[in-house]
């Protein structure tokens, strides 16, 4: 057992475990809502083809998203893989759902102090650089295509410089050990939510083509509301998961911006919601089947070190 699993409080136990079964709740109360206004709006089910294409580009998403988290880690040290972080990822992120945002990251801390001894400082560090790293990513796609030159270029630098500097910057004032060799993780995990956003923006245009609206509309501009709105939703800590407020920011921007109609956006973005909740509940319907396989303890961190930077 590892120091880290020594110094797990049996209230910050019971802690999580509340805050999983609450997040659930909410989670549930999330998808009844989300259904409840599609079926108000009457959604034409023609294209159900495209709509089962979107949910596999945001599940193909999700999954892009932890291995982006992975890439963070591994700067910081820590040899986690799919197979034993994929249950514990999404189940221990369940808390997210609770007004406040931070409850999710600190779930996640808790399931990794307990079941794979990684540090509480170790881990809120990852979380500090996967959520800056997701909104600076997000604001920079903002920036280029929604600012007017030349601040659309001077502000995606800014952002671009200050995503890159932050990393070393934060590990060096928590005296955190980073990876010296292995850099390119930096650039890697920026390109892997860039992906993420591309697959968010195309699942956007999949369900416009199978609800027959938005002809026309630029997937450029699909990708960057579907990222400015994530981070309105998410920047909005009082809200569950940005609940609302993704869907009345994406709305705008694709009415304001793509030329949608007002109507349509609004039916686009309820919709994106459901399948968002959807594929959420697959990879939870698969993390519970996986969590009995996950390892029950992690590597010494010397061998963290070693194996990952020789």
């Amino acid at each position: 057992m590892t120091n880290a699993q020594k110094t797990v409080k049996p209230w910050r136990r019971r802690l999580y475990y509340a805050g999983m079964v609450l997040g659930l709740m909410l989670f549930a109360w999330q998808l009844v809502a989300a259904v409840a206004e599609v079926r108000q709006r009457n959604v034409p089910i023609g294209g159900t083809g495209w709509l089962a294409a979107a949910l596999a580009l945001v599940v193909t998403g999700y999954l892009v998203q932890l291995g982006a988290w992975l890439l963070v880690m591994r700067y910081l040290l820590c040899r986690l893989t799919f197979n034993n972080t994929f249950a514990g990822y999404y189940l221990s992120f369940l808390p997210r759902y609770i007004p406040g945002t931070v409850w999710g990251y600190l779930g996640r801390g808790e399931w990794l102090a307990r079941q794979l001894g990684i540090g509480y400082r170790k881990s809120s560090i990852g979380s500090l650089l996967e959520a800056g790293s997701f909104v600076a990513t997000a604001l920079l796609i903002g920036a280029l295509v929604y600012l007017r030159a030349p601040w659309q270029f001077a502000a995606a630098a800014a952002t671009a410089a200050a995503g890159v500097i932050a990393w070393p910057l934060l590990a060096r004032a928590s005296s955190a050990a980073v990876s010296q060799t292995r850099w390119w993780w930096i650039p890697a995990a920026y390109v892997a939510y860039a992906c993420y956003w591309c697959l968010q923006g195309l699942a956007l245009e999949a369900i416009c083509r199978g609800l027959g609206v938005g002809q026309g509309v630029d997937l450029v501009q699909l990708i960057a509301a579907a990222a400015v709105g994530w981070s309105a939703g998410f920047l909005t800590v009082f809200v569950p998961a940005g609940f609302g407020v993704r869907e009345l920011s994406l709305a705008y921007l694709l009415s304001a911006y793509s030329g949608m109609a007002p109507a349509d956006a609004n039916l686009v973005a309820v919709l994106s919601r459901v399948i968002m909740i959807v594929a959420e509940l697959l990879m939870l319907a698969t993390a519970f089947l996986l969590r009995n396989r996950a390892p029950r303890s992690a590597p010494p961190i010397n061998s963290l070190t070693e194996s990952i930077d020789p």
